[in-house]
């Protein structure tokens, strides 16, 4: 009876396992043409925070967001632009001044801000191999 039980047991964990395999397979292969084509495809991106602002010319390649713990709410952008890096960090510092948040971390190829534990934003910025532009990636996080 306990043999039977347990063999129950482990053949149901192995198909919740296959059940959690087959789904992010599907999310994979959904994401896979956008990352196919080098972000030529669109990726959506929609309901930012007023705080994640994007450059005017962003081609995004990844978007994703969620809850990360009761009543917050976070993201990553990623996305590349023809602005050279530097002037971009400058932008979004003049961004997060203009959101009220507070200067975090500043390199010279990141910049953070926050506002205390309710908004945040962090941006990562690297020139593209090929020179054409600048790649981005943009944090972000906020209470609800």
């Amino acid at each position: 009876m306990n043999r039977s039980f347990i063999s129950l047991l482990a053949l149901a964990a192995l198909a919740g396992c296959g059940q959690g395999a087959q789904q992010a397979g599907d999310q994979t292969a959904s994401a896979a043409p956008a990352q196919a084509s080098g972000g030529a495809a669109a990726v959506p991106c929609q309901d930012l925070p007023p705080h994640a602002v994007l450059a005017a010319d962003a081609a995004i390649t990844l978007c994703t967001q969620g809850q990360t713990r009761p009543g917050h709410q976070s993201g990553t952008v990623a996305y590349t632009t023809a602005q050279p890096a530097t002037a971009l960090l400058g932008w979004y510092r003049d961004q997060a001044h203009s959101a009220g948040l507070k200067d975090g971390l500043s390199t010279p190829t990141s910049y953070s801000a926050t506002q205390g534990t309710q908004r945040s934003l962090m941006v990562m910025v690297a020139p593209q191999p090929d020179g054409a532009g600048t790649s981005v990636t943009l944090n972000w996080g906020m209470d609800k």
